[in-house]
């Protein structure tokens, strides 16, 4: 059973670098995440209400992206703890790379 102890939400804004795939205009968004401890399962998304679909990048990494442009809006990324840092700036834009750094839940 998951319990409130086991899940960590929360809201945050983040001010990406200028050397992402994101156009100028969302360089500054609202994101949120969700940690789920007893699955390893780590989901960012920006803070927005449009329909979305999923690509698989790696085994159990997904980028979410939005269907009215196909911007990257979020991530998924599951077995998150036993991912190392190379492993997902390999496969996740830098913005994503950016906030997962800022979120320190890496161990």
């Amino acid at each position: 059973m998951i319990t409130s102890r086991d899940v960590e939400i929360k809201s945050s804004e983040v001010s990406f670098s200028k050397n992402t795939n994101v156009s100028q205009s969302s360089q500054a968004r609202d994101y949120s995440y969700y940690y789920d401890k007893e699955y390893d399962n780590l989901l960012i998304t920006f803070n927005t209400s449009v329909p979305t679909y999923s690509d698989e990048v790696h085994t159990n990494i997904y980028l979410i992206y939005s269907e009215e442009d196909d911007s990257i809006i979020g991530t998924q990324i599951m077995y998150f703890k036993k991912r190392s840092l190379e492993t997902l700036k390999k496969y996740l834009p830098k913005f994503l790379v950016e906030i997962v750094e800022e979120l320190n839940i890496i161990i």
